[in-house]
């Protein structure tokens, strides 16, 4: 067994591409998983979801690794698959999802049914409206109001800067606006 502590992230990527050394991957997921994992479930704030996205994004990782370009950063190149998966997770989640009920366990008045078909209306509106914006306006706008984070709270989970966050969230909500005004 080989020791990989000392090896830059490009020489362990290398020896696992040329002699498929599971020890190679083995220091790169070591070096990697727990930020993967904290960066996963700051969006998902759920346990096994974050363990089940973060598994896909390591599987996934093994079979585009060759696509890795070793002038970037390993862990942005692993942080891009994660929220590809992170995405593919809530368009499953909530746009795809077909819950079957019993008919006769489910009573909802009329009030009941008009809120709910207006939160799926509006839910569908604002997904529209983040697709069309770029990834940083996205994830600041995510971290802000859907998880309800405060300034700083996003600066740290999004590693910037408490000014760059309110810039962004700034240029995010002006965009947005503008891509709704387009929809509507």
């Amino acid at each position: 067994m080989r020791f990989f502590e000392n090896c830059s992230d490009s020489e362990c990527v290398d020896m696992f591409l040329s002699e498929h050394d599971k020890d190679a991957f083995g220091e790169i997921f070591k070096r990697y998983f727990e930020d993967t994992y904290r960066f996963v479930y700051s969006r998902v704030g759920n346990k096994a979801w974050t363990e089940e996205i973060v598994s896909n994004a390591f599987y996934t990782l093994i079979k585009a690794v060759q696509s890795y370009d070793k002038q970037a950063r390993l862990k942005t190149f692993i942080f891009g698959i994660a929220i590809n998966k992170i995405k593919q997770f809530w368009y499953k989640k909530y746009l795809l999802r077909e819950v079957q009920l019993n008919e006769d366990l489910i009573v909802l008045d009329t009030e009941d049914r008009e809120r709910e078909a207006q939160e799926h209306k509006l839910l569908k509106i604002i997904s529209m409206i983040l697709e069309k914006l770029p990834e940083k306006y996205k994830l600041v706008l995510t971290e802000r109001f859907l998880y309800e984070k405060s300034i700083r709270e996003t600066a740290q989970s999004l590693d910037l800067s408490e000014e760059n966050v309110r810039v962004i969230q700034f240029r995010a909500l002006k965009k947005a606006a503008e891509v709704g005004e387009k929809l509507l």
